[in-house]
Formats: C-alpha cells, sequence, structure tokens
C-alpha cells in the first residue's frame, strides 16, 4: 500500500510539471540571451571578454595596450564595438598617456578608433601633475598619435583649466590646437 501512494505521488507530481516543463520548452523568450548569444544574433562572427591586446614597434618595444571589458567584431562593418575601452601609450618622451571611455568603435585594416562617452585622456597618470582632458567624443589615429574632436573639451591639472570647443592634439608631440570658444583659468601660488 505504501508502494501504491508512492507511485501516486509521483504521477500527480509528473502530471503538474508537465504543463510547466511543455510551456518553457515552448516559449523560450523568457530566457535572457547572453551578451556572446546577442552579438553573434546581430552579425559578429567574435566576442571577447576583457580583452588586451598589445602592440610592439619593430624593435620588440612596447608601443600600445588596448585593453577592454568586452570586445564585439562585426565583419560586414569592418570593425569592433568596444565596452570600457583603455589605450595605454608612451609620448615621444617616454610620458604615459592613457586614453579611456564608457564605449568605442576600433575600425579594422585601419589605425583609426573613436571613443566614446565620458572620454578621459590623461597625460602622465601616475604624477600628482598628471593633466586631464575631458569629452564626449574624440577620434584617435593610433598610428600618428593625432586625436580630435569638434566637442566640447576641457582640460584641468593643477595649475590651470582650459575649456574650448573642438580640438586637434598630437598626443606624440604633446602640441594641442584649440578651434574656438577658448577660455583659460591659470592658478598662481602667492
Amino acid at each position: 500500500m505504501l508502494l501504491n501512494q508512492s507511485k501516486a505521488r509521483v504521477a500527480v507530481a509528473s502530471t503538474l510539471l508537465l504543463p510547466l516543463l511543455a510551456y518553457w520548452i515552448i516559449n523560450p523568450d523568457d530566457v535572457q540571451e547572453t551578451p556572446t548569444q546577442s552579438a553573434l544574433s546581430q552579425g559578429a562572427d567574435y566576442y571577447l571578454k576583457g580583452s588586451k591586446v598589445k602592440e610592439f614597434d619593430e624593435q620588440g618595444k612596447l608601443k600600445a595596450t588596448l585593453s577592454a571589458a568586452e570586445l564585439t567584431h562585426f565583419p560586414d562593418q569592418a570593425l569592433s564595438r568596444l565596452l570600457s575601452p583603455s589605450v595605454e601609450m608612451q609620448d615621444e618622451k617616454g610620458t604615459p598617456v592613457t586614453l579611456t571611455s564608457k564605449t568605442g568603435t576600433l575600425f579594422d585594416n585601419e589605425d583609426r578608433m573613436t571613443l566614446d562617452e565620458d572620454v578621459r585622456v590623461t597625460h602622465n597618470p601616475n604624477m600628482p601633475d598628471a593633466s586631464l582632458l575631458t569629452t564626449s567624443s574624440l577620434n584617435f589615429d593610433r598610428r600618428s598619435g593625432i586625436a580630435s574632436t569638434d566637442l566640447p573639451v576641457k582640460i584641468t591639472n593643477q595649475q590651470f583649466e582650459t575649456t574650448a570647443t573642438g580640438m586637434t592634439i598630437n598626443i606624440n608631440s604633446r602640441t594641442s590646437d584649440l578651434l574656438s570658444d577658448v577660455k583659460g583659468t591659470f592658478y598662481v601660488e602667492p
């Protein structure tokens, strides 16, 4: 009799669970896609998480490091979308420069990339006299070290603050052209 009650319970449980299982199989829309599945469904051919790419010169010296929390490559568009990209490099004098943003685009077969949303260029980031450039979008040619934007920029360090609309900066030679609406404040120590 105890065996019959156990069989009855299993039969009732199976009867109750069978419709739920069938619903889950028939309606997979409720299942959330992972970023990889989403990217692949949008035409991506590969997706990297926590990527780090190092570029070396002809003598084997490290030129730059590109890191990204996520990198998704779209071959039909000949580009990669980046989440939290960071470029670490050095200017001609060997001073470190870091470029970061929330999102970015790296173009295939070109040395060009675009950084978007909370773009920050930090010159000499590990020193107290570091300078910081902020803007909302920046075009960057990695080979020439030229960065440009037509949008508002702000450049700050301990001694000054400068704002402008539009800018071209040569990261290697440490020169910049501010295009319009230039305003500066210099902090003088007594």
